[in-house]
């Protein structure tokens, strides 16, 4: 049975496919749209620490899973996280890979969705198993054939990092001995290992430019000053709260897992930043200590508070029928992957609360993928919609503008030529885009 992130983008992408009409969507090619084309699924075997006798190693194993959803073209790549998480589910990476898929098709990217993970809550284990457990994945990926800068190339996600990318790229190039484009293998890894500056902050910085365009094409008005206030404070959320300033946007209160924290008059982004990075869940429960005007604050009390903007960039399924009704803002500019129900939709609709979605809104890391594994391989001059930058901040920040307001302005007018919801007309956006090269390879013209 699907899940509910499973079920929404399916939702999705028939409500698209409706509105395009089976001239350009027909019902085979929606068959193909809401299916994974492949899935791979195996248990890691690694040895732990026994903890009743730290000296001795007893075996533990950890689910691994990785899906593949559709490549327009057959010399594209695969593309997509590696979660680790002890949530990771089969069903759950398929829905990813399948908003891979369209967020990679409404940048112009030559991708093929992916997604994968592994069950296992990295704040829980120590650096050698983890890196243990990412190994064993790499062995079985790469035996596999599936792990290559050529075939599957993987990136961080929740619970992952650039060292984990870097352990990743150096264990393929060691095992492959492929020293010419093996860099390419994964993305988000360190400078130093061939990544590129910008990536790690490129999620969050890309989801301010995202409002900045629909601001500038006048179709989100809102106060010059504007509040924010946000839910999640790993990569995405923390970078886009860092870079909030400089757009003008006051955060005045932060959620995560563990607790919140709300000051009207706006949050010390840097001391929060600080204090998160100093325990050992990286959590800003707690921090209302760091001044006498922050208070302590749940996800109920924070929605209730309101703001001008939510901004949800934690886990998915967070905007739900019940929360949906009791949601004071203007603007939801969804930063994590399949954050709201479908269901709850229609409710943000009706209530003229304005919804910037997740496959546009978050594709900055995606983007900015694509420029690494570009340069990785010497993929300079295959996309000619697509200006490689030189690997400096101000080249990526430059390229990644150009690409947000260029996809950007052409999902408006998909929404107000079809007259339907910015999320529908991503989706809509993106198969209109591929549809022509899915009926070429199928030979279905």
């Amino acid at each position: 049975m699907a899940t509910d992130a499973l079920k929404n983008v399916r939702i999705r992408i028939e409500r698209a496919a409706q509105k395009l009409g089976s001239k350009i969507v027909p019902d085979w090619m929606l068959e193909e749209l809401v299916e994974p084309e492949e899935r791979f699924s195996i248990s890691i075997n690694v040895k732990i620490p026994n903890p009743l006798n730290p000296l001795e190693k007893i075996p533990k194993k950890f689910k691994a899973v990785r899906v593949w959803h559709r490549k327009p073209d057959p010399a594209d790549i695969w593309k997509g996280g590696l979660r680790y998480h002890p949530d990771v589910t089969l069903s759950d990476m398929e829905a990813h890979a399948i908003e891979m898929s369209f967020k990679s098709w409404i940048m112009q990217l030559p991708h093929g969705g992916a997604k994968g993970g592994i069950a296992i809550n990295p704040y829980e284990w120590s650096k050698d198993t983890l890196e243990d457990v990412t190994l064993q994945f790499a062995k079985r990926a790469i035996k596999r054939g599936i792990m290559s800068p050529r075939i599957d190339v993987m990136a961080p996600d929740v619970g992952s990092t650039k060292i984990i990318m870097d352990w990743l790229r150096d264990y393929y190039i060691d095992y492959t001995g492929d020293n010419i484009i093996g860099d390419g293998v994964v993305t988000g890894k360190s400078v130093g290992k061939g990544g590129i500056l910008g990536r790690e902050s490129a999620t969050g910085l890309g989801m301010h430019m995202a409002l900045q365009t629909f601001c500038e094409a006048g179709e989100i008005c809102l106060p010059k000053k504007k509040t924010a206030i946000v839910q999640g404070f790993g990569n995405v959320g923390s970078n886009f709260c860092k870079l909030a300033g400089e757009y003008n946007i006051s955060v005045i209160g932060i959620t995560d897992q563990f607790g919140g924290v709300y000051c009207p008059t706006g949050l010390d982004i840097d001391k929060l930043i600080n204090f998160a990075s100093a325990n050992k869940y990286k959590t800003i429960n707690g921090s209302e200590v760091i001044s006498p005007t922050y208070m302590k604050a749940s996800f109920d009390e924070l929605i209730a508070a309101g703001a001008d903007m939510f901004v949800p960039a934690a886990m998915e399924e967070t905007i739900t029928t019940s929360v949906a009704p009791k949601m004071n803002f203007k603007v939801v500019l969804e930063g994590a992957n399949g954050p709201t129900l479908a269901d709850a939709d229609n409710i943000l609709i009706q209530r003229g609360i304005q919804v910037i979605p997740d496959i546009y809104a978050n594709s900055g890391g995606v983007t900015v993928s694509y420029f690494e594994w570009a340069r990785n391989t010497r993929k300079f001059h295959t996309n000619p919609g697509i200006l490689i930058p030189d690997n400096d901040e101000t080249s990526v920040k430059t390229a990644l503008q150009v690409m947000f307001k260029k996809n950007g302005n052409a999902l408006i007018k998909v929404a107000k030529k079809y007259k339907i919801p910015y999320r529908e007309a991503g989706y809509a956006l993106a198969i209109e885009r591929v549809a022509p090269d899915i009926k070429a390879r199928n030979r279905m013209d």
